[in-house]
Formats: C-alpha cells, sequence, structure tokens
C-alpha cells in the first residue's frame, strides 16, 4: 500500500511533468511556426520593395521619354505654325497678284498710263510677220 500511496504521489509529479513537456514542445512548435511566418513575411516585404523599385525605375524612364514625346511635338507644332504662315502669306501675296491681272489695262498713274497707251499704239501699227501671200 504504501508503493501504491509513493506511485500515486509521484505519479501526479510526473503528469504534470509530461504535461509541462507537451506543453513546452507545443510553444515551441508554437514558436517556430510564428517564424516561419515571420520569414515568409520579410521575404514578401523584400519581393514587394524589389517590385515597387523597379517600377519606380521603370516610371522614371517612362517619365522622361514622355517628356522628349511633348518637347518633340512642341517642335512640331511650333514648326507647323511656321509653315501655316507662311503659308497664309502665300496666299495673300498670290491674291494680290491675281487681283492686279484685271488692272492691267487700267490706269495706275498719268504716266504709266500714257506709256501703256503709246505701246499698244505701236504694236497696232507694226506690220505682222505673217506673209503677204498667205
Amino acid at each position: 500500500m504504501r508503493r501504491d500511496r509513493e506511485e500515486r504521489e509521484e505519479r501526479p509529479d510526473a503528469d504534470l511533468r509530461e504535461r509541462l513537456h507537451a506543453m513546452e514542445a507545443k510553444v515551441r512548435k508554437l514558436r517556430e511556426i510564428r517564424n516561419q511566418h515571420s520569414d515568409r513575411a520579410r521575404r514578401s516585404r523584400d519581393q514587394r520593395n524589389a517590385v515597387q523599385a523597379q517600377y519606380k525605375e521603370h516610371r522614371e524612364t517612362v517619365d522622361l521619354l514622355i517628356a522628349e514625346v511633348k518637347a518633340i511635338r512642341a517642335e512640331v507644332n511650333l514648326h507647323r505654325e511656321r509653315r501655316n504662315a507662311i503659308q497664309d502669306q502665300l496666299k495673300q501675296f498670290i491674291a494680290q497678284i491675281k487681283g492686279r491681272r484685271g488692272d492691267k489695262d487700267a490706269k495706275r498713274s498719268a504716266t504709266a498710263g500714257t506709256i501703256n497707251s503709246r505701246r499698244r499704239w505701236s504694236a497696232s501699227r507694226r506690220p505682222s510677220k505673217r506673209p503677204v501671200w498667205a
């Protein structure tokens, strides 16, 4: 009986020790799992940061290219405006010349009118270059 008592008394300590060891093992396992999650989180964070850094570099490159394209477009527009201005001037100049065509016979000034009338009179008095027999 004494042995039974001693075993009973030792046994509760053994049960407690077993439970304690089981709990410690469980805590170690949970700690390992937590550390694994932390490691995964760090790796994910590092990957995210790397992707964001690449995005930033690409975005800067794209922004530079967009700025270049905008500068080229501005230059193209400037040349287009100059071309249009020159074309408008040419159109106006041609319109002025066409407008003067009808004014050839009209007098521009008194001396110009007499010179033009003398030319017409002398041209009408010139003999024609046609042969007489024709």
